[in-house]
């Protein structure tokens, strides 16, 4: 116990920090390079989502891309009328089938979904209020 309070008194003097100096040093360290993984990776997901999420008002539309590998996806390409099964690497495209039509299960979104719910949130929101501005006016009244 001495000795560590010995070693800790001297290491103050010699530096002029004590060991809890440090230990903060270290886990705002630790923080801040959690925050910038975490920081790069979202980055990097807004990017890539970005950079597929490109639409064509032409004849070329990317419908759908799956991962296969580290540098490699396959993606179903609507080109025309026609649908086209291609892999994509880093260093080549390679044409895998044509897909007919029929056999293309075609995917919606509902776009009025988050519209339907948030005016249900606002509606159980307004109908909270109203029941709180009641039980509020009936205490008061007795």
């Amino acid at each position: 116990m001495i000795v560590g309070l010995y070693r800790a008194h001297s290491l103050f003097f010699l530096t002029g920090r004590s060991d809890w100096s440090y230990a903060i040093q270290a886990f705002l360290l630790v923080i801040v390079c959690a925050l910038v993984c975490v920081g790069t990776y979202y980055l990097n997901k807004r990017l890539s989502r970005a950079r597929l999420a490109t639409k064509s008002e032409g004849n070329l539309y990317l419908y759908e891309v799956i991962s296969v590998g580290a540098n490699s996806t396959v993606q179903l390409i609507k080109a025309g009328e026609r649908y086209v099964l291609i892999g994509v690497t880093r260093d080549r495209i390679v044409f895998l089938t044509e897909i007919p039509q029929d056999e293309i299960k075609h995917f919606e979104p509902d776009k009025g979904t988050f519209d339907k719910y948030f005016q249900r949130f606002l509606n159980k929101q307004e109908t909270n209020k109203q029941e709180t501005n009641e039980e509020i006016s009936d205490e008061r009244e007795n």
